[in-house]
């Protein structure tokens, strides 16, 4: 009943307004799993895993935006998971039909992406990931840095778009964890003399409306 009620407040606000896109409701369920070693098989721990639901729409087809990202981290199991969201209301854009993005990153590994496919998802089934309960293998990392850095390019990606700002979230400002091993990361390629376009603490893609110390203390030890 509240989302009925929601949806004519916001297609009332939008007649009043001009805007005539009809409002749209997400939601996303549970998702869980575990991250192991490709050839050990074994868990790993403190596998930082970033889940991004997707936008698009605007003037562009392809500008993006999230309606939803948060992160968490495996425990010695190498199990982690997040919580349902929602539902999240939107006068602009649709979700991307891959969505969600799972991202999975630990220093030393290579990092791994899992997203849905679109193929058979029916047109307005936004809500589930079709990789929850399933283990994801990480394989380690051999090589240098410079080598590294650019296998690790992808993930980094996660930052550098972060300028595509939600009405929901501050981007960045809900992913600490992740921030910070960009920032450690970082550190190590430039000690190892690689040029980096990694972000430090002072120059953090879109700091937005939080001190980037205060949102990291927790983990700037």
């Amino acid at each position: 009943m509240l989302q009925i009620k929601l949806v004519i407040l916001f297609t009332v606000l939008g007649l009043i307004t001009g805007c005539t896109s009809f409002p749209r409701i997400y939601s996303g369920d549970e998702i869980h799993g575990w991250v192991i070693d490709s050839k050990t098989k074994q868990p790993i721990k403190d596998v930082v895993v970033v889940e991004i639901w997707k936008l698009r729409g605007g003037m562009h087809v392809d500008h993006t935006a999230n309606i939803h990202i948060a992160e968490t981290v495996t425990d010695e199991n190498g199990y982690y998971e997040f919580s349902n969201w929602g539902p999240r209301f939107t006068m602009s854009g649709w979700m991307d039909r891959s969505s969600p993005f799972l991202k999975f990153y630990k220093f030393g590994y290579l990092p791994a992406h899992r997203m849905n496919r679109i193929g058979g998802r029916p047109i307005l089934d936004y809500s589930e990931s079709e990789h929850s309960g399933k283990k994801i293998k990480l394989e380690k990392f051999e090589g240098v840095p410079k080598e590294y850095q650019k296998k690790l390019g992808s993930i980094y990606g996660i930052l550098q778009t972060s300028h595509y700002r939600s009405s929901f979230d501050c981007v960045w400002v809900n992913i600490p964890m992740f921030t910070f091993e960009m920032i450690k990361v970082g550190e190590y390629f430039r000690k190892n003399r690689v040029g980096t376009g990694f972000p430090s603490l002072t120059s953090l893609p879109d700091p937005g409306c939080e001190n980037p110390e205060e949102i990291l203390k927790g983990y700037l030890k």
